[in-house]
């Protein structure tokens, strides 16, 4: 078993099980954790993850559904297991009846490529991840009409409520991409703008819901958090499973600097560091030797995509493959570089990265299939 006798997966095992225990003997207590998150044990219990709001509300979810499964582990994993399973071929779906020839790349990148499967399972906060961005983004790519899209509205509130328990920087960009891809969407789609034409109104639109956002939320709160995360992790890990980035634009601690300066700086280093690394040479233990083969293959497929597209140019693509790439591109690398800024442990990213993996290796499939058929229909 990957996780031994301790981490995350065990911790939240363990205080699901002491509140299930509660539940049993005290009901009210129990339920004023559950809905009030006010504990007073019946008994001298200690609730690990009570201090990690994101971590407990996990918790929370997990002992409830031991009163129907019962305090067993392995029970519980299957059922995060198969509800990951269910979100990404949901996913994969529509992603085949949107964009029909990519449906190989779509299966293979999100039901069987290695890393996404092993990390996107068992009792993990990233199996219920992906399992809810899937059934999200799936529900989007179904967008035509009012009745789809306030059936979509419904799917979105249930997901982003889930997504921002569990991990927020999960929801800003998944919220942010398909947002803006939907509204782009409506101004361009009665349109004969060019693709660059496109890709301007997406951005465009993305900068408006940025500014716009900027008003309710405290975007420098962001930074802040992302540096905290960066060096509580700093601190606790090994030296030789450690990403290193350079302080820039003021006073630093550790090798951050709580300022926007600084992110932007060390942002080329967190994007490397999250699609590439380990590398084969820096891998510590078994695990990490065995991610790093699997990352020297997506270097590989990015090798051959941009070769490829330096030497027959980027292949045509409709209006809705052109805004759609935007929006995976802005999810992808934003959210890479916050991951890996917030986590330089190399052990701890390969595991925080699986909700981009699939779509890294999709991406790259789709653009070196395009750039293969442009080349043999010119012959």
């Amino acid at each position: 078993m990957y996780y031994g006798e301790v981490g995350d997966s065990l911790n939240y095992f363990h205080d699901a099980g002491k509140l299930f225990e509660l539940g049993r003997q005290d009901a009210g207590a129990y339920w004023n954790v559950i809905v009030w998150n006010e504990y007073t044990p019946i008994w001298d219990t200690k609730l690990m993850l009570w201090q990690e709001p994101r971590a407990f509300w996990f918790v929370k979810l997990i002992s409830l559904l031991m009163w129907i499964v019962g305090n067993n582990y392995w029970l519980l994993a299957c059922y995060f297991s198969f509800l990951s399973f269910v979100g990404s071929w949901y996913l994969v779906e529509a992603l085949s009846k949107t964009f029909p020839t990519t449906r190989l790349w779509a299966v293979g990148s999100f039901l069987f490529f290695p890393s996404v499967v092993f990390f996107g399972s068992g009792l993990t906060k990233e199996s219920l991840s992906i399992a809810l961005l899937g059934w999200g983004t799936a529900q989007a790519l179904k967008v035509k009409d009012l009745r789809s899209f306030i059936y979509f509205g419904l799917v979105a509130i249930v997901c982003a409520w889930g997504l921002a328990q569990l991990k927020f920087y999960y929801l800003a960009f998944w919220a942010g991409g398909i947002g803006t891809h939907l509204l782009a969407y409506q101004i361009v789609h009665k349109t004969n703008l060019p693709a660059w034409g496109y890709v301007v109104v997406f951005v465009g639109v993305c900068v408006l819901g940025v500014f716009l956002s900027s008003f309710v939320f405290d975007f420098d709160t962001l930074v802040l958090m992302t540096v905290l995360n960066h060096n509580t992790t700093y601190v606790s890990s090994q030296p030789q499973d450690l990403i290193h980035y350079s302080i820039h634009g003021g006073q630093g601690y550790i090798s951050l600097n709580a300022s926007w300066i600084s992110l932007f700086y060390n942002a080329p280093i967190a994007l490397e560091a999250g699609l590439f690394r380990p590398y084969v040479w820096e891998a510590s233990d078994k695990l990490k030797f065995l991610m790093s083969l699997e990352n020297l293959g997506v270097l590989g497929l990015a090798i051959c995509a941009v070769v490829l597209i330096f030497w027959k140019g980027l292949p045509k693509l409709s209006k809705e493959e052109v805004l759609f790439s935007c929006a995976v591109l802005m999810y992808v690398v934003g959210l890479l570089i916050i991951v890996a800024l917030a986590s330089p442990n190399m052990g701890a990213l390969v595991r925080y990265k699986v909700v981009t993996t699939g779509w890294v290796v999709y991406g790259l499939g789709c653009m070196i299939k395009a750039s293969v058929s442009k080349i043999v229909l010119s012959k």
